[in-house]
């Protein structure tokens, strides 16, 4: 058993490289810091999150209680262990890397490559996250690093935003029924 206290305070012992842990403590000081900006009178016209962060960007948006999103948090990285390779049995791995979409997409897509990582994000017009398997993503880093081009591994137990995840899918869904998840407001004419 843990906390989010006894986390946020740990040194060495410190679990926050898990996901477990991770989703959870990001979700609460992102809760935190809206609550802290509401206090202060701070009024949201309009709010964004990309992986974790819809999270708080839905509790943000007053779709979510704090309870909900921290359950919501918790679970989505609970259930993370689960995720698995759709080709082979190795772990899941992210690096951040200095390239562009189209150089990405097309090394993504090359045979050697394909269904064992994707695109996960697009940070910037120079700087894309690519997820999948551990194996996979060495090979990538080395292409890249042979480019000249930057090419860090990030530091997470999982491969985020990949086919790795749908393994993880129902049972997350499942856990969220039994607490009794429920969204505060519907999303009809919200533009969403």
């Amino acid at each position: 058993m843990w906390s989010l206290q006894e986390q946020i305070l740990a040194d060495k012992d410190s679990r926050v490289g898990e996901a477990e842990i991770s989703q959870s403590l990001c979700t609460a000081a992102q809760i935190m810091i809206v609550d802290l900006l509401a206090t202060a009178g701070v009024i949201f016209a309009g709010v964004v999150g990309h992986s974790s962060g819809e999270i708080a960007a839905a509790y943000a948006a007053g779709f979510l209680t704090s309870r909900d999103a921290i359950l919501i948090a918790y679970y989505r990285g609970h259930h993370c262990k689960l995720a698995a390779s759709p080709t082979k049995d190795v772990k899941g791995a992210m690096p951040a890397v200095g390239t562009s979409m189209d150089d990405a997409l097309e090394l993504c897509a090359d045979p050697e490559f394909a269904g064992r990582v994707t695109v996960a994000a697009s940070n910037s017009s120079s700087s894309i996250t690519i997820s999948g398997d551990e194996d996979a993503i060495e090979e990538l880093q080395t292409i890249f690093v042979d480019e000249g081009k930057f090419a860090r591994r990030l530091k997470v137990d999982q491969a985020y935003q990949s086919a790795r995840m749908l393994t993880c899918y129902e049972p997350c869904v499942k856990s969220l029924q039994q607490v009794g998840i429920k969204a505060l407001k519907n999303l009809e004419g919200t533009g969403v």
